[in-house]
């Protein structure tokens, strides 16, 4: 997909077409047959898992995907990747909570945190939204385990929105990040209507910071887990 390298910080995704959720009996049967084969994890993957049932039945269907496929004997875990922040649906989160075969983790591409440059990158969410979603996320799944990525050299990235990445991550505290460098992208939103401003020593230098920040809360966190 490329999701967290490219598509998802541009308005127009590689892949092609409209989102296509795969009936919910259909996932059953797939799942009934790994399982036989001696599969115990489910990871469940697309361009974005939140949109799931919503072209098929009219509503997101994840939570009750999660609780169907839990009901299937010999699947031990079933874990969630690639889900937007974007009217993330709150009963994923009670299905993380209470159901012990739904993994507490989130796969999460937020990308930045400043208004400016989410905005430009048309992400349908502000800084606010996101910050209450990550503290939602905290309260209702205590113990999430929350990876994300994020975009430093965007066009609307300077100083200050840059500084404002460092210190939301900074407080956030991810378990796991990554981070990419902005580049042009031929036929994208970003490509299309900004100059690609930002220097590539800049992007690097930015990037060599955020990482580094960001190794030493992730070592933090494994050295949390030892034993």
């Amino acid at each position: 997909e490329g999701c967290d390298r490219r598509c998802s910080y541009c308005a127009i995704p590689f892949i092609r077409g409209a989102h296509k959720s795969v009936p919910i009996e259909d996932l059953i049967e797939e799942a009934k047959a790994l399982s036989s084969k001696g599969v115990r994890e489910l990871v469940l993957i697309a361009q974005d898992t939140t949109y799931y049932g919503l072209d098929i039945y009219h509503r997101r269907a994840l939570a009750e995907l999660l609780q169907k496929l839990s009901e299937i004997e010999g699947i031990e875990w079933i874990r969630i990747h690639y889900s937007y922040p974007a009217d993330f649906p709150d009963d994923v989160l009670d299905q993380m909570n209470v159901n012990p075969k739904v993994c507490r983790y989130v796969d999460i591409p937020l990308q930045h945190i400043s208004d400016k440059v989410l905005d430009m990158m048309h992400r349908n969410v502000d800084g606010a939204w996101t910050r209450a979603l990550i503290g939602k996320m905290r309260e209702r799944v205590p113990g999430v385990v929350i990876r994300t990525t994020m975009i430093v050299g965007h066009p609307g990235e300077g100083p200050k929105e840059f500084n404002e990445l460092m210190t939301f991550v900074r407080e956030s505290k991810f378990e796991r990040l990554g981070a990419f460098k902005y580049s042009e992208e031929d036929g994208t939103f970003d490509a299309v209507n900004f100059k690609d401003s930002v220097s590539g020593r800049t992007k690097q230098n930015r990037l060599n910071r955020l990482m580094a920040l960001q190794n030493g809360i992730s070592f933090a966190f494994n050295k949390s887990r030892v034993g």
